[in-house]
């Protein structure tokens, strides 16, 4: 079982850390690369099937690719990680390599969408930074050694179980609506499990014994992500509302036209 102590943070010994930053450094750049041979994958299929994207301006193009990479990198991280995740709860069993590599390539995405996605809202940069610092912080820790850094393993994981949110963002500049309004549902409470599930680790973590400055500099580092959550969240709201809207619409002018046809009967 997962055990909760009054440690603030854990970091790795001093003479493992030259060599931890460098791999980080490697690996981090190694994985960007990767994610740009994605986006010219996904370009290229995209080309083939919604040949529309050729037409799109530079910045939702870039915006579109960097969505459906991510959708795709997450979907793997959340089922490979998935070992881990259940050697932690049941045995509380914390591998310090798994937990770098896959933090890792968390970061490698929101990392490369800041260096080459032009537009970025302002909300989502925060968003993104703020992973960035905190990853590379979580390359440093030992997670061997329990305490705070630990709720770093629940802030990723469902980060990244709703992946397909991204699905979405990078499909809505796009002509498929059918595509898109069978999505949007799924999104919303996915998302929205996930945001409140997270919350609650979250705050379980910080508020378990003395609060310190460390706790309270966390917190407002979570709530930075948190911020940009909820701001999507009312757009997936908004969207799902949209959707309830016209089926109703629907229904009722299909309920009329069988009234019609009724009449037309009798």
């Amino acid at each position: 079982m997962i055990v909760f102590t009054q440690n603030d943070w854990a970091f790795i010994p001093y003479n493992e850390l030259s060599s931890r930053i460098y791999s980080y450094i490697l690996l981090l750049f190694g994985l960007c690369f990767c994610n740009l041979t994605l986006y010219a994958l996904f370009y290229g299929i995209f080309c083939k099937y919604y040949p529309e994207i050729k037409e799109l301006e530079f910045a939702k193009v870039m915006y579109t690719l960097k969505n459906i990479s991510k959708s795709f990198v997450l979907s793997i991280l959340v089922f490979m990680t998935l070992p881990q995740l259940l050697r932690v709860i049941l045995y509380n069993e914390w591998d310090n390599d798994t937990m770098f590599f896959w933090g890792t390539v968390y970061v490698s995405i929101d990392f490369l969408g800041l260096l080459v996605v032009p537009g970025l809202a302002r909300d989502t940069k925060i968003h993104h930074t703020v992973v960035c610092v905190l990853g590379t912080i979580s390359a440093i820790s030992d997670y061997r050694i329990t305490g705070l850094h630990q709720a770093l393993l629940a802030l990723t994981y469902l980060s990244a179980v709703p992946y397909i949110v991204n699905t979405y963002l990078g499909l809505r500049h796009l002509n498929d609506k059918r595509v898109q309004e069978s999505l949007i549902s799924a999104c919303f409470y996915i998302y929205a499990l996930s945001i409140l599930l997270n919350f609650w680790i979250q705050h379980m973590y910080v508020f378990y014994g003395k609060f310190t400055v460390v706790k309270l500099f966390y917190l407002l580092a979570y709530y930075l992500i948190l911020k940009d959550d909820i701001h999507l969240m009312s757009y997936f709201r908004y969207k799902v509302n949209m959707n309830l809207s016209f089926s109703k619409d629907i229904l009722l002018r299909l309920e009329y036209f069988m009234q019609l046809i009724n009449k037309w009967k009798l």
